[in-house]
């Protein structure tokens, strides 16, 4: 129980990070809790808070939770209305006070107090302009579109590296495995995950395991070696789009011509 104590705590420390932001949360809880009149905004701004930050402190729920789930156990903290907690408050304050002065003076320290609790997240290398209205890499649309078919959604294997994107962009494209091979924690497996992330590409191995889970494309980094070439095992290469090859079953083709998908 005690190491439940110490995970909690240790969550609470993670979430509120350099800032004092929770508790400044609390220290707003406790206003309101004794100046808020509206009985219904109290509930959902003060008793529903409280209700869940005892609950997450809960050692017995805590064990339970990371037993099911620890990493979203801590998510409980994102349920917490933070941002408009505070934001009511200063907005009270500056409504009770009657001088302009002192309502300028009130708004002026609460953006000051906000602003030091956080950083500006555009600095972090992890955000860049959004070169499409997709938000996604170029590369990504373009090698989904090479794929994309008018009455048909095709199945395709792709790099992990494009997984996440290709699945943001367009749910018409099927895919044999995503994000759940990615996280290695769900503890799922695959020999065709494990043949397109190898170091050197097997033109057998990936024709085989490609063909098992009935892929009509096949999408191979330009960048990465190739033991054996796909077209020995029936891939006809339909073109190099952003870096990317994109290869085709022949006998997806073949039946997809049949059925009407394919002039």
């Amino acid at each position: 129980m005690m190491e439940t104590v110490k995970a909690i705590w240790e969550d609470i420390v993670l979430y509120n990070g350099d800032s004092f932001l929770f508790v400044l949360f609390l220290a707003v809880l406790l206003v309101l809790c004794l100046v808020e009149k509206d009985k219904g905004l109290k509930t959902i701004l003060v008793y529903l808070s409280v209700a869940l930050i005892v609950v997450f402190m809960n050692p017995l729920y805590a064990w339970i939770a990371m037993k099911v789930d620890d990493e979203v156990y801590y998510r409980v903290w994102w349920t917490l209305p933070i941002g408009i907690g505070i934001c009511y408050c200063v907005v009270k304050a500056a409504i009770c006070v009657r001088n302009l002065v002192s309502k300028i003076l009130v708004v002026v320290l609460a953006v000051i107090v906000i602003v030091i609790n956080g950083k500006f997240v555009y600095t972090n290398t992890i955000y860049f302009k959004a070169s499409n209205a997709y938000h996604t890499p170029q590369m990504v649309i373009d090698v989904a579109e090479a794929v994309r078919m008018e009455n048909y959604n095709p199945k395709a294997v792709f790099p992990a590296e494009l997984l996440p994107f290709i699945r943001q962009y367009t749910a018409e494209i099927i895919m044999p495995y995503g994000r759940n091979m990615v996280e290695t924690r769900w503890g799922f497996s695959s020999p065709l995950y494990d043949c397109m992330e190898a170091d050197v590409y097997v033109a057998e191995d990936i024709a085989k395991y490609a063909r098992e889970e009935i892929c009509v494309y096949v999408v191979l980094s330009s960048i990465k070696p190739m033991e054996g070439k796909l077209e020995d095992y029936h891939y006809t290469l339909q073109g190099l789009v952003s870096g990317y090859y994109i290869y085709m079953d022949d006998y997806c083709y073949e039946i997809l011509k049949e059925q009407g998908y394919i002039e």
